[in-house]
């Protein structure tokens, strides 16, 4: 339901919903939607930028094989915006 909200496939677009919808299916173990609670934090989309809250959702998809999530964490390894900058 969170993608449909974030998308707007079939209904209005409304990231405060997709964000309620994704952080349940989060909470329910759904292993995809840790991509998008990351990528709230990282685009600092509805919930502010949080680097370091980002990689805690990246690093548990690091092993799905997307190309865009090892990217991501290090983005974050390297940006002086994330605590742990240069570990």
């Amino acid at each position: 339901m969170g993608i449909y909200y974030l998308e707007g496939k079939g209904i209005a677009k409304d990231k405060e919903k997709a964000l309620y919808y994704i952080e349940r299916a989060v909470q329910r173990d759904y292993l995809p939607a840790n991509l998008y609670m990351g990528d709230f934090y990282y685009y600092g989309e509805v919930v502010g930028m949080d680097l370091d809250k980002a990689l805690k959702y990246f690093w548990k998809v690091a092993g799905s094989g997307d190309p865009s999530v090892l990217y991501k964490i290090g983005y974050c390894y390297t940006s002086k915006d994330c605590k742990a900058y240069n570990v």
